[in-house]
């Protein structure tokens, strides 16, 4: 009996050395994933600039009014009047443009001599522009330019105003007009382009177009000239011109 224990017992020692060893998995330490930086859109200040009237007004003098179909009719008029009328004076030609020049150019392509064409501009930028293309160019007023003329010595008027009749602060255009015909500047076979606003006070009202007729024809009467009113004259959009010769 103690034989057969013992024999088992050394039986069980034999198996215990034999039986495998149970396999400890090590744990392997994942590394850590690195935190992506996001990285901030660069934004880069833009300075905001406020567009004043002038320089709104010159962007439309550079990059509209050469394409204005309406500025456009209203220069190959001009044209068209000075190569029909053979009995138009060639004298001195006042022209109130913007820096692209359609009336200058208009008046060119009659044969009209540029020596005689003088422009006229208040507005500091659009002078520089028009007189680095043109020395005759004048930084002045309309009115005060004619008051500066000699008698009889002005043959053509292209007036292109941007306001009504009736003006404002710095612009008179009847005042103007008193000037070019009270003081006898015009002479006889002239021809007067004259163009302005029909809004006024922000109500559109074409009774200034009868005024303006009316008082150019009391002044032509009280100064021995002859008002022709011509019948190519126009409106359009909140505005308007006429075409006359004095005589």
């Amino acid at each position: 009996m103690t034989e057969l224990m013992w024999g088992m017992k050394a039986k069980l020692k034999r198996e215990a050395k034999q039986k495998p060893k149970p396999i400890i998995e090590k744990k392997v330490e994942q590394p850590k994933p690195k935190a992506v930086e996001v990285k901030k859109p660069i934004v880069k200040k833009v300075k905001k600039t406020k567009k004043t009237l002038k320089s709104i007004k010159s962007d439309y003098d550079d990059k509209k009014k050469a394409e204005d179909i309406n500025k456009i009719i209203y220069n190959k008029t001009i044209a068209e009047i000075h190569l029909k009328d053979s009995n138009l004076k060639r004298g001195i030609a006042l022209v109130l443009d913007s820096s692209a020049m359609l009336t200058f150019k208009a008046l060119v392509s009659t044969g009209y001599p540029k020596s005689r064409i003088e422009e006229i501009n208040y507005d500091k930028e659009t002078y520089l522009k028009i007189k680095a293309k043109h020395k005759n160019t004048f930084y002045t007023s309309f009115g005060e330019h004619i008051k500066s003329a000699p008698q009889n010595s002005i043959s053509s008027v292209v007036a292109d105003y941007m306001c009504s009749l009736n003006g404002n602060d710095s612009v008179r255009p009847l005042d103007d007009l008193k000037s070019l015909f009270d003081g006898k500047k015009l002479m006889k076979g002239s021809f007067l382009a004259i163009t302005l606003c029909s809004r006024e006070k922000g109500n559109r009202d074409y009774k200034s177009l009868n005024e303006l007729i009316s008082e150019l024809t009391k002044m032509s009467a009280r100064n021995g000239y002859t008002f022709i009113l011509l019948p190519q004259g126009r409106a359009y959009t909140g505005m308007y011109y006429i075409f006359c010769i004095i005589e």
